[in-house]
């Protein structure tokens, strides 16, 4: 083929600007060598391309990756994590599927500017257990810190090679404990000035503690301070719906056209609903100028010009299981096992921020956190003991024992054979000193057990029992089952609704004991979401969520919150006759 020579010098002549385009472009960008491969193999082997040099580096991988060539760099992939690294919001929520490398992004962003001397960062996740996994956030970006520093386990932080540092932290406890856990959470932190503040799974932190983060983000070096953060959808909760609601559509599922795109907000209240929201920081400023004088004019003009620096920018970009073209690559099952799960994994895995069929939250959580710090609740010192029958595939053997409506105690096992079941449930009882005449368990799909202990009580799911007549200033309810009947007796103890003070208590002791892969108190506080009404019958009679449908809220089967608190309420519907110890009795006595 022949072309003029004015095509060929045109050519040449573009071809030649483009190269000498890119040599600058990789001089001005930070990269030390003239030669493109030699420089990108050079660095990638260290660490990871800058986002600055996204725009040219980007070509040479993605090109590699097509070809099936493996990149030994630490580089974002082409869609989210680009996108992702690229954005300068003060705040970036990196959202969506699972598998969309998000917890990898949250690592290459941390360390963009990890050469600097004054860098320093805070790693978040929610509990310890979590984070310390495999595939959790202290591994993944440990695991990317060792070209450039040396994690000290016993610190549980990385020592970067030029004089930084990253903290790795959890906030699990403040969620939990109310007030109180988040001014400890606060005195944690406190001198911790950073640079960048990163929490996986962000949607899991709650207001104060999102809020309290931003205090600490300062830095005097010039370095730009940002939170970022990578979540699955956490439609249950309130803040993060209303913080996210601009993104996504009525069907909370993220809008494409958005993503990625920055808005500007100001608080002016205590809480998220109290904030105004605009497209430009000018925007803002028209609509909450008298709050942000009031809070930063007094010694300063504020005006359009210069109010940016006080209003926050935010962005929520979603990611997609297909921008993660690695895993899909070596490991082509995964979407397929996805597909495969339960309804509400399905949901947060294609990115739903919308609440699932079932209704409200039947216990909230500051009412389970007073369950929690409640003083014993003895009553008549009834001792009993509760059990729900369980052979692994998920789900947990649990069984409970109960002063009153105190939770004294408590055993578990995921891995019980049906043949120590018995065994099992006689050692703990004559621990307990209970007889079987005062153990209740749920009769369905254990026939076998009731021939073991004949005069246990068996629940069994069917007609309620029925009401006491004489109690003319009650309420009279009707209930589709016994479930629906145990659930309400169980959420008005809690609620206090006739008491005045929270009905049920626990043993302190036994709160921070594990529990599979949580505490006792995690697992509890989980499992109170799948305690909710389902929609009435016709007939109006109430009724439970189906435990199907319960465990897609949950993630798990709720047997420690039905195992023993649910079921203790049986012992207050039946005829039961309550045995109190003499040493008690003579107690009475005197009062």
């Amino acid at each position: 083929m022949c072309i003029s020579k004015k095509i060929f010098k045109k050519t040449l002549y573009l071809q030649n600007t483009y190269r000498k385009m890119e040599e600058i472009d990789l001089k001005y960008r930070g990269l030390k060598t003239k030669d493109v491969v030699k420089s990108l193999k050079r660095y990638g082997k260290r660490g990871i391309i800058p986002y600055k040099s996204l725009d040219f580096v980007q070509r040479y991988i993605e090109d590699r990756r097509s070809k099936g060539y493996k990149v030994n760099m630490l580089a974002p992939q082409k869609g989210s994590q680009e996108a992702f690294l690229r954005n300068r919001a003060g705040i970036k929520i990196l959202h969506g599927n699972r598998g969309g490398g998000k917890s990898v992004c949250l690592g290459m962003d941390i360390l963009s500017s990890c050469n600097h001397p004054s860098f320093s960062a805070l790693v978040f996740r929610k509990d310890k257990t979590s984070a310390e996994k495999a595939d959790g956030i202290l591994k993944v970006v440990s695991k990317m810190v060792e070209p450039y520093g040396e994690y000290i386990d016993s610190k549980r932080l990385s020592r970067l090679d030029a004089g930084g540092e990253i903290r790795y932290d959890y906030f699990g406890d403040a969620c939990l404990s109310g007030e109180k856990g988040v001014n400890e959470f606060k005195d944690r932190q406190q001198g911790g000035n950073v640079v960048k503040v990163a929490i996986d799974e962000c949607s899991q932190a709650t207001e104060p503690i999102i809020n309290y983060l931003q205090t600490i983000l300062r830095s005097s070096s010039g370095l730009r301070t940002s939170l970022t953060g990578a979540c699955n959808p956490n439609p249950y909760s309130d803040f993060w719906r209303a913080l996210v609601s601009w993104w996504v559509d009525d069907d909370g599922i993220a809008i494409p056209e958005r993503s990625g795109k920055v808005r500007y907000f100001f608080q002016y209240g205590d809480t998220i609903h109290e904030t105004a929201w605009g497209d430009s920081p000018q925007e803002v400023f028209a609509q909450a100028k008298d709050y942000i004088i009031a809070r930063f004019g007094k010694n300063t003009k504020i005006d359009e010009t210069n109010c940016k620096r006080y209003i926050k920018s935010i962005t929520f970009i979603a990611s997609g299981l297909e921008d993660n073209k690695i895993l899909m690559a070596s490991n082509p099952d995964y979407q397929k096992n996805l597909g495969g799960t339960a309804q509400e994994v399905s949901i947060n895995a294609l990115g739903s921020w919308k609440l699932i069929k079932g209704g409200n939250e039947w216990i909230t959580r500051d009412e389970m956190e007073e369950m929690f710090s409640s003083q014993p609740v003895f009553d008549d010192y009834f001792e009993c003991a509760t059990l729900d029958i369980a052979y692994g595939l998920g789900d947990v053997c649990v069984m409970g024992h109960f002063i009153g409506h105190h939770l004294q105690d408590l055993e578990w096992s995921n891995t019980l054979k049906p043949r120590d079941l018995n065994r099992w449930v006689r050692n703990n009882l004559r621990k307990w000193g209970i007889g079987e005449n005062r153990l209740a368990f749920d009769g369905l799909g254990a026939p076998t057990f009731r021939d073991a202990f004949p005069e246990s009580l068996a629940i069994l799911r069917g007609v309620p029992k029925r009401q006491d007549k004489s109690k003319d200033d009650q309420p009279v309810r009707f209930y589709f089952d016994l479930r629906a009947q145990l659930a309400d007796e169980m959420v008005t103890r809690i609620k206090g609704t006739n008491l005045g003070y929270c009905g049920f208590s626990i043993n302190p002791e036994l709160l921070d004991k594990p529990y599979v892969n949580k505490t006792i108190r995690e697992a509890l506080m989980d499992q109170r979401r799948a305690i909710r009404r389902d929609v009435e019958r016709e007939n109006g009679k109430l009724r439970l969520l189906k435990k199907q449908e319960a465990k897609k809220i949950v993630g798990c089967s709720p047997d420690l919150i039905e195992g023993t608190f649910l079921y203790r309420t049986y012992f207050d519907i039946c005829d039961v006759m309550i045995d109190i110890p003499n040493d008690i009795m003579d107690e009475l006595k005197y009062l």
